[in-house]
C-alpha cells in the first residue's frame, strides 16, 4: 500500500471512530434528567406538616412531563426507596399519599447519599425536610463530594415548625441548586427545569471534542537515490515514514479519550486525606481526626443525670395552694411577695386532657422525675401513653436538663425527639398526651 493510499485509510478510521463518539454523546444528551423526590418521615414532624407538604410535592409532578423519569426516597430511622428511580410521576404521587412519620431519627445526610448514588448521570434531588440530622454515617461535607462527582443538585423545601433553614440553603449552595423555602407548585416546576437545563449544559462542557489533526502533506519531491546522497542508509530511512506505527499510535489515543470520557462519570472513592473520620469507641462520624464526637459527649451527659436523686412533690410548697392559672400568674410579684421565693424561679406547669394546669418550683439539688408510676416518680400521672419511668429534669450547674429515661413512646421538646436536652425557658416538653412547659425568670428580692 501506497503513502496516499495509507493517509485515506487512516483519515476513514478516524472518521469511524469520530462518528462512533459523537453518537453515544448525542444519545447522551437526549437522555432525560432524572428527579429523585426525598421526603423526610421522621417523627420530628407532624402528620398535618407532612400532609401539606406532599400535597405540594404531588402538585409540582402532575406539572412535570408524564415521561419524566422519577423516584420517591422515604427517610427516617434508615433511606428507603418506595419507588425506584426510572418511575412516572404519577407513580410517585401515588405512593406519597400513605407516607406518615414514623421511627425515631432522621439520617439526611445517608439518604441524600443514596439519592445522589443513583444518579451517575447527574440528576435533582428534590428534597423535603426540617434540616435535621440524626445517626447518619455521613456528613454534609460527604453529601456535597458525591453530588459534585455525579453531577446532581439538591433543592430543599421547607418542611415543618422546627425548621433548620440554615442547613436547607447549605445544601443548596454547596451542589448548585435552590432553596426552595415554602415553595409553590409552580415556582418547584421552574427551579427543576433551570438544574435539568444547568445539568445538561455543563455535561456538554465536560464533554471534550476530540480533534485529531492529520499529518501535513508534504510537497512532492524526486526520489532521492543513494548515489545522489553519498550514503547507504538515511536518505532510504527519511524517505520511508512509519505510517503504521502512527496509524496505531493515534488509533490508540483516540479510543483511551473515548473510554476516559465514557467512564469519567464513575464515582471515585475519596482520597486517603478526603476520607471520613470516625469516633473510635462509637463509630459515629467526627469533623476531623481527635474531634469529640456529639454522640459519645451526650452518652456521658444521660450516663451522669439520669441516676440523680429525685425531688418529692412536697419540696414545692412555696406555691399558693391554689396554682396559678398560668406561668405568668406564677411569676406575679405579689405571690413572690408571700412566699418569698428564692431570686431564680425555675418551674414547671403540666397541662393534661381534661385537667387544669399544674405549676411546680424545680429544685436546684434534686431531679424532676416524671411518669405513670406515682412511688417512683416526683408526679405520677394517668396517661396510659406515658411509661412508667419517662423522663427526668435534672439540674446541672446552674442549667436544667430533660433526660428522657427510655420511654416507649419517646419525650419532644418543642416536636423534637430528644434523648438529652439543655432546657430554655419556653421550651414545650411533650411526654404521652400530656405537656410540661419550663419557666425560667429571675427576681431581685426587695
Amino acid at each position: 500500500m501506497d503513502r496516499s493510499r495509507l493517509a485515506a485509510a487512516t483519515l476513514l478510521l478516524l472518521a469511524l471512530l469520530s462518528s462512533l463518539v459523537v453518537a453515544q454523546e448525542s444519545a447522551a444528551d437526549t437522555a432525560p434528567i432524572p428527579v429523585t423526590v426525598a421526603v423526610d418521615t421522621s417523627r420530628s414532624l407532624r402528620p398535618g406538616d407532612l400532609a401539606r407538604t406532599t400535597d405540594q410535592i404531588a402538585a409540582t409532578l402532575a406539572l412535570l412531563p408524564s415521561d419524566q423519569p422519577t423516584g420517591l426516597l422515604a427517610f427516617d430511622d434508615e433511606p428507603r426507596w418506595l419507588v425506584e428511580l426510572g418511575a412516572t410521576p404519577n407513580d410517585v404521587t401515588a405512593a406519597l399519599e400513605a407516607l406518615d412519620p414514623v421511627g425515631n431519627y432522621t439520617q439526611l445526610h445517608d439518604a441524600l447519599v443514596v439519592a445522589a448514588r443513583a444518579m451517575p448521570e447527574g440528576g435533582v434531588i428534590l428534597l423535603a425536610t426540617d434540616g435535621r440530622d440524626e445517626n447518619s454515617a455521613t456528613t454534609l461535607e460527604d453529601v456535597a463530594r458525591v453530588c459534585e462527582s455525579q453531577g446532581v443538585r439538591i433543592l430543599p423545601l421547607a418542611m415543618g415548625r422546627s425548621l433548620q433553614e440554615r442547613t436547607l440553603r447549605r445544601l443548596a449552595l454547596l451542589t448548585g441548586g435552590e432553596y426552595l423555602g415554602s415553595g409553590e407548585a409552580g415556582q418547584m416546576v421552574e427551579a427543576i427545569s433551570r438544574s435539568r437545563d444547568e445539568i445538561e449544559q455543563q455535561q456538554q462542557e465536560d464533554t471534550a471534542t476530540i480533534v485529531v489533526q492529520p499529518p501535513a502533506t508534504e510537497p512532492a519531491t524526486p526520489p532521492v537515490s543513494r548515489e545522489s546522497t553519498g550514503s547507504e542508509g538515511p536518505a532510504e530511512e527519511r524517505d520511508t515514514l512509519p505510517l503504521p506505527l502512527i496509524l496505531a499510535l493515534v488509533t490508540i489515543l483516540v479510543l483511551a479519550a473515548v473510554l476516559a470520557r465514557l467512564l469519567g462519570n464513575l464515582r471515585q472513592g475519596p482520597s486517603e486525606s478526603e476520607a471520613a473520620h470516625y469516633c473510635p469507641r462509637c463509630g459515629g462520624a467526627v469533623p476531623f481526626e481527635g474531634a469529640t464526637c456529639p454522640r459519645c459527649e451526650e452518652e456521658s451527659l444521660i450516663a451522669r443525670l439520669q441516676n440523680r436523686g429525685i425531688m418529692e412533690l412536697r419540696q414545692t410548697a412555696e406555691f399558693p395552694v391554689q396554682p396559678p392559672s398560668s406561668l405568668e400568674d406564677a411569676f406575679d410579684p405579689a405571690v413572690l411577695e408571700v412566699t418569698r421565693v428564692l431570686a431564680d424561679e425555675n418551674m414547671i406547669t403540666i397541662r393534661t386532657q381534661g385537667g387544669d394546669p399544674r405549676s411546680y418550683m424545680l429544685s436546684s439539688e434534686s431531679a424532676f422525675a416524671v411518669g405513670r408510676d406515682a412511688r417512683s416518680n416526683s408526679i405520677g400521672i394517668p396517661d396510659t401513653a406515658l411509661s412508667a419511668r419517662h423522663f427526668k429534669i435534672v439540674p446541672e450547674d446552674g442549667r436544667y436538663y430533660v433526660i428522657d429515661m427510655g420511654s416507649t413512646n419517646g419525650t419532644y421538646v418543642n416536636d423534637e425527639a430528644v434523648r438529652s436536652h439543655l432546657l430554655k425557658s419556653g421550651d414545650v416538653i411533650r411526654a404521652g398526651r400530656t405537656e410540661f412547659e419550663y419557666r425560667s425568670k429571675a427576681r431581685s428580692l426587695s
